[in-house]
């Protein structure tokens, strides 16, 4: 048996005999699971396997959500290899790579990428789905797959662009969809719609509004082949550096080439199983990028030849996903403890007995592990071994030289991206959303307007005020570029022509066409002022601004005269008497009768009774009272 039928990672030392062994490809195609505390040894092995499948000419694929391991694996990488690297670095912004799930997908996996990317979307706003925003987003998914030239991007079209929904809808040849879209979101009402599709734009626009994420998963076709990638046994090396990207950023882009690995693995059946190489997928950390998929891709990934090498710290990581932690137990080949903690321990307690017990789980070495191995398909007794050291760096190592050669080859200038999706989704020739909105607020605002800002909206001539003369200067009627009014200047209407037109400000802030008119302190002699002052006959009637204006002259004040004066005004005050009933127009107004009674009935004599209608009261003196309240007499 050749050493590249064999991944050596570990060695046994049984009766005090260290004896390396591995694993067989054959049996790596049943997937490899890893389990262990952070800084156990997990990320050591995973390198050392990787490094034996680059160097006996393997396909790899390794997904890195810390970024060193995959910075590190790139120095490993022998010469005779350096073409078959692709490396993916979403922080290298001036090169992206792009990535579109929804590319020339067949109708028997377009349910399949749909159900993968709302797999994702669920994943990272668990808090905030709901299953209006599952279906409406399902069924937008699937008419987008339908339509060619589409990318994820094109969900915020879909759902804010009627003409470009309606193109969309018009392709589409699955009824229910199509019947989703004519007869059920085209009759929501405005209010409705707007609750329903808020979050998704919300959600899928915080990937949309990123840059980095945009420039990779806005273009309409994708740099990398996947199927062609795993036929031709390339090295895909993903660094999704979640301290550069996001966690959110990060967990989407890892999601969409788990995804595409996927599809180009199932797209494998049309070639006899004997020719399909194999192909391994490594993915660290990975409750990170878990989704209900991979529950799938262990059940069917075999027989495609992809086997998968997962490794993280503790189940519960898993329990977002639920069936997912059992679904790998239960179907992976080979499972790999380290040191765990004691609730790992009882979940792996029956997987390991009677050999392991849950104590002997707690209190791993470092580099140590318990582990059941697949030989020739059939899973061994439960045993212990250490792992191999890492493997030394070698001198030199082709890290820059593999990093520009896959920039060449497998990414885009950035200007050239920019240029492609600023095309396809700000139109040609077409009125971007932006721009659509911001007219849609200034007509909803018009009227809260000033008048101010309604004339600064507006289109004015210009006007040729060169000639400072005393007529007031007329609209001009070129057909120069129109001119705005400068701030305080007139826009009064032309009657002939009913356009404004403006009158310029001088420096000193007044205008040249009607100066201010004022009154000096001495009159011309010529002006109806002067002549009514000497008794000159007018020829003509007296304007107002020609009439005196009335001048009072200030006296010396007397003091004895302005207290006669207010003495005088006190004394007429007192003069006056007031009613001696204040009149009620709430009440009837009375009148007396022929028995001398009053009433309110009958003809009324007068509006409201005066004091001469009042007879007066006779008041009769009361005996005073005792304390008792008794009448008493002095």
């Amino acid at each position: 048996m050749s050493n590249k039928e064999v991944s050596i990672f570990a060695k046994t030392n049984f009766r005090n005999q260290s004896v390396n062994f591995g694993i067989k490809a054959n049996d790596r195609l049943r997937h490899m699971y890893l389990i262990g505390k952070s800084g156990t040894g997990k990320t050591t092995l995973m390198k050392n396997l990787m490094i034996n499948d680059i160097k006996n000419g393997f396909g790899v694929a390794v997904l890195d959500p810390h970024g060193e391991f995959v910075e590190e694996l790139l120095k490993h990488v022998p010469e005779d290899r350096i073409k078959d690297v692709i490396y993916v670095n979403p922080s290298d912004i001036e090169n992206p790579v792009g990535f579109n799930p929804l590319e020339r997908v067949g109708d028997e996996h377009a349910h399949l990428v749909a159900s993968a990317v709302m797999g994702v979307f669920q994943k990272i706003w668990v808090d905030a789905w709901s299953a209006r925003m599952e279906y409406i987003l399902n069924n937008t998914l699937l008419a987008l797959l339908e339509y060619p030239g589409t990318t994820l991007l094109s969900i915020m079209r879909m759902l804010a662009e009627k003409e470009y929904r309606l193109k969309v809808v018009s392709n589409l040849k699955d009824p229910v969809i199509k019947s989703f879209w004519e007869n059920e979101f085209a009759k929501y009402t405005d209010k409705f719609m707007t609750e329903a599709i808020a979050p998704l734009q919300n959600k899928v626009g915080q990937f949309s509004s990123n840059p980095v994420i945009r420039n990779i998963i806005g273009q309409p076709k994708s740099t990398i082949n996947m199927r062609k990638a795993m036929d031709e046994g390339k090295i895909l090396i993903c660094n999704l550096s979640q301290g550069r990207l996001g966690e959110d950023n990060s967990a989407l882009l890892g999601a969409m080439i788990i995804t595409k690995i996927q599809l180009a693995a199932m797209s494998r059946i049309d070639m006899p199983e004997a020719e399909r190489r194999p192909f391994f997928l490594y993915i660290d950390e990975f409750q990170n990028f878990s989704t209900g998929a991979f529950t799938k891709i262990f059940a069917e990934a075999r027989k495609y030849g992809l086997g998968l090498v997962l490794a993280h710290q503790y189940v519960d990581q898993l329990k977002q996903e639920e069936g997912l932690a059992e679904a790998i137990v239960g179907n992976v080949g080979t499972l790999a403890m380290f040191r765990v903690g004691s609730i790992d321990a009882m979940f792996f307690e029956h997987e390991f007995e009677p050999e392991f017990t849950p104590q002997d789980m707690i209190g791993l070495s470092n580099r140590h592990i318990y582990l059941k191995l697949l030989v020739d398909g059939q899973a061994s007794r439960p045993f212990s071994a250490e792992t191999l050291p890492p493997y030394p760096i070698p001198q030199p190592n082709y890290e820059d030289v593999i990093i520009e050669n896959s920039r060449r080859n497998y990414s885009m200038p950035k200007a050239l991206v920019d240029e492609m999706i600023s095309k396809e989704y700000m139109g040609s020739g077409k009125a971007s959303m932006d721009d659509k909105v911001m007219r849609r607020d200034e007509k909803s605002l018009g009227s809260m307007l000033t008048p101010r800002e309604h004339s600064a909206k507006r289109d004015y001539p210009r006007q040729d005020n060169n000639n400072r003369s005393s007529e007031r200067p007329r609209p001009a009627t070129s057909n120069t570029s129109p001119a705005k009014p400068a701030f305080g200047g007139d826009r009064r209407v032309d009657s002939n022509q009913q356009r404004p037109f403006v009158r310029q400000v001088t420096d000193q802030g007044k205008s040249i066409v009607r100066p201010p008119m004022h009154h000096d302190k001495t009159p011309n002699p010529d002006s109806a002022f002067a002549k009514i002052v000497s008794g000159e006959p007018m020829s003509r009637p007296v304007a107002n601004h020609d009439r005196p204006k009335h001048v009072y002259e200030k006296k010396p004040v007397n003091i004895d005269d302005l207290k006669k004066a207010i003495e005088e005004s006190l004394q007429k005050r007192k003069e006056i008497k007031p009613f001696d009933t204040a009149p009620s127009f709430a009440n009837p107004p009375s009148f007396k009768t022929s028995d001398g009674q009053r009433a309110t009935e009958g003809k009324q004599d007068k509006p409201f009774d005066t004091a001469q209608d009042k007879q007066p009261e006779e008041k009769t003196a009361q005996p005073p009272k005792d304390i008792e309240g008794n009448n008493s007499t002095l």
